[in-house]
């Protein structure tokens, strides 16, 4: 008969009784045994095709390998084994097992009761909206300066509060801080007329007018310009100007550097014209340094420059030309990457600010103000603030300009009238810390009885300034019978008018019961002139205290204004014999209640105050017993 071959392994079965092929006998049973011996020891692929012409690969002594070999009797034989072993197997299993359904498979969606302790287990946690946490919680602290929603850890604002005082914790006004400020450095230490500008013998030049550079690096040095005026237009890098003295006549500049790069500026004396230079300096990138700087509306104005600018030991004063002027001692409204330093100059100012940024041309950045000593003008009295950080500004092209990292530290001096740092409109980064700045404010002057605001500067509001005289006043309703014996207000600037007159009149009648003139008055603060008689007042009655304001010495008046200070509630004195009520409408005492008053005057004499605009207070006051 002929070979046959087994369904597995297709090993191959000789003929029996075949004499050709008894003598391969031999030969086919030692393949076999190779194939066995092979596929037991997992070496390889069984090179010789099962029936069903597929190769088959070893994979494992599992059923499937059945699957992939033989007849589909052999296949389906053989699945069904296994599958009769899995069964088996599952069946052994105790069902249901412990808390799982009850039934397999579980029917969909499963209840929340369904799970063990699913509930309960969940009420122990925290919700992601809101948590409230108890215990002693951690969190990871952020690295310092982070600016993200990070949690903030006690960690985290230690490190950020670290050296910073009370009174720098405003992100706008930085108001005025009555407790005692640490002791400033001795103003003898910082730039004045003997310690800057020319030295030594310097060389007549009589070059006169406009002078402008020829080449990079070119020298001025050791020159005193006699002309009737001179600009010094520097207008190629690395020049240097030092130890000169440039008067700058009808020049609009004493150096004009605004198009060069790494120009130094030293030693000099530069001095510009009051009403007539825009700036002593216009610079673009170097340093200026040990100068004595005056004239002009601004001492040093510097933009544009990516390499930043270095102004330190410098005197600069004698600002602006009028109480009008638009006056800064330094100022910028485009700088950066690269950094700018101001440090230890004495800047002498009024109007605006003694530094101001703003981003009026381009963003500013990389800027530090340090150590610098801020005075107010010995005329006109202190800026609107000592730093300004205006950031409302567009990019060319209209996008809106940004003011990033400036540092304002270690400064002291006079303070400004609105405050002493302002920080407005897009600004990021900004640090503000250990600043002396509101020197001990005048004492309140002594008084018979008691006041209503008590001596305390305003609470808010700001000066105010107009072209006319009039006269200002309050309302003020005894609580007890009494007397007034003086008038007082608060002298907003040294600028307003040194002389005038206080009244006291009849609020329903406008009669006036009593004035006293004054003159010679100066500093600024709270003022106080006394009635010629103590003035015998009643509950019956309600009258109206006032001052009238004339011209200061340049031809305008001064008061300060705080809006809506009377829009809801009045003010009374600590002791309770006088108020000074709300501007409400309502009739009291024979009279409408208005606080407080204002009235437009002429030239010559005090006016009974009768106006009111915005419930302002404009801070009249009383002594009364």
């Amino acid at each position: 008969m002929a070979d046959a071959q087994t369904p597995f392994l297709s090993l191959v079965k000789p003929g029996v009784g075949d004499p050709a092929g008894e003598d391969k006998w031999g030969d086919k049973l030692n393949a076999n045994f190779d194939k066995i011996d092979e596929f037991a020891a997992g070496q390889g692929v069984l090179t010789e095709a099962p029936t069903d012409g597929k190769p088959y690969v070893r994979q494992s002594a599992t059923w499937s390998e059945a699957l992939d070999k033989g007849t589909q009797a052999a296949k389906d034989s053989a699945q069904d084994a296994a599958i009769g072993s899995l069964s088996t197997q599952v069946g052994a299993i105790a069902w249901p097992v412990p808390g799982t359904p009850s039934t397999f498979p579980p029917t969909l969606p499963i209840a929340q009761s369904g799970v063990t302790n699913l509930v309960s287990d969940l009420a122990l946690k925290a919700p992601l909206a809101s948590p409230i946490f108890s215990g002693t919680p951690v969190a990871p602290t952020p690295a310092a300066g982070d600016n993200s929603t990070l949690l903030a850890t006690t960690a985290f604002i230690a490190m950020a509060m670290a050296g910073l005082p009370i009174g720098d914790l405003n992100c706008g006004t930085f108001p005025y801080n009555p407790v005692v400020p640490p002791t400033p450095p001795s103003p003898s230490s910082y730039p004045s007329a003997s310690n800057t500008g020319t030295s030594g013998t310097l060389t007549v030049d009589s070059r006169t007018g406009v002078i402008t550079t020829t080449a990079n690096g070119q020298v001025f040095q050791n020159l005193n310009f006699t002309g009737s005026g001179t600009q010094l237009n520097i207008r190629h890098n690395n020049c240097v100007v030092r130890n000169c003295r440039i008067p700058a006549g009808s020049n609009a500049y004493c150096i004009d550097a605004e198009f060069a790069q790494n120009v130094l500026i030293e030693d000099c004396d530069l001095i510009a014209t009051p009403g007539v230079s825009a700036s002593v300096v216009w610079m673009q990138s170097g340093t200026i340094q040990r100068c004595d700087i005056s004239g002009a509306d601004n001492g040093i104005y510097f933009r544009g420059s990516t390499l930043g600018v270095t102004i330190k030991d410098n005197y600069i004063h004698g600002l602006g030309g009028g109480p009008e002027a638009h006056v800064d001692g330094i100022q910028t409204d485009q700088c950066g990457p690269g950094p700018s330093l101001i440090q230890h100059n004495t800047i002498e100012a009024f109007d605006t600010s003694h530094v101001f940024l703003q981003c009026t041309s381009n963003d500013v950045t990389n800027v530090k103000v340090l150590d610098n000593q801020m005075l107010k003008h010995p005329t006109y009295g202190p800026p609107g603030y000592n730093v300004y950080v205006n950031g409302w500004g567009t990019r060319p092209g209209g996008a809106a300009a940004t003011i990033t990292n400036v540092e304002i530290a270690n400064n002291f001096g006079d303070r400004g009238q609105y405050g002493d740092i302002d920080v407005a409109g897009n600004t990021s980064g900004i640090s503000i810390h250990d600043n002396t700045l509101g020197l001990t404010p005048e004492p309140p002057p002594s008084t018979t009885g008691t006041t209503i605001f008590g001596g305390a500067a305003p609470s808010g509001g700001s000066l105010q300034q107009d072209n006319n005289q009039f006269t200002i006043g309050a309302r003020i309703e005894p609580l007890v019978n009494g007397n007034i014996n003086a008038i007082l207000w608060y002298r907003a600037s040294t600028l307003a008018g040194a002389d005038g007159k206080v009244a006291v009149y009849n609020a329903a009648t406008g009669a006036k019961l009593a004035e006293a003139a004054f003159t010679g008055i100066s500093g600024a603060g709270w003022k106080r002139v006394p009635l010629s008689a103590p003035l015998a007042v009643t509950t019956a009655n309600a009258y109206v205290i006032a001052v009238w304001l004339k011209l200061g010495s340049d031809s305008h008046t001064y008061y300060w204004a705080q809006s809506n200070k009377f829009a809801t509630a009045g003010v009374t004195d600590p002791l309770g014999k006088v108020t000074m009520p709300p501007s409400d409408g309502t009739t009291v005492r024979g009279s409408v209640r208005k606080n407080n008053l204002f009235t437009y005057t002429g030239p010559t004499d005090i006016a009974f105050p009768d106006q009111v605009f915005n419930a302002s207070g404009y801070y009249v006051d009383v002594d009364y017993s």
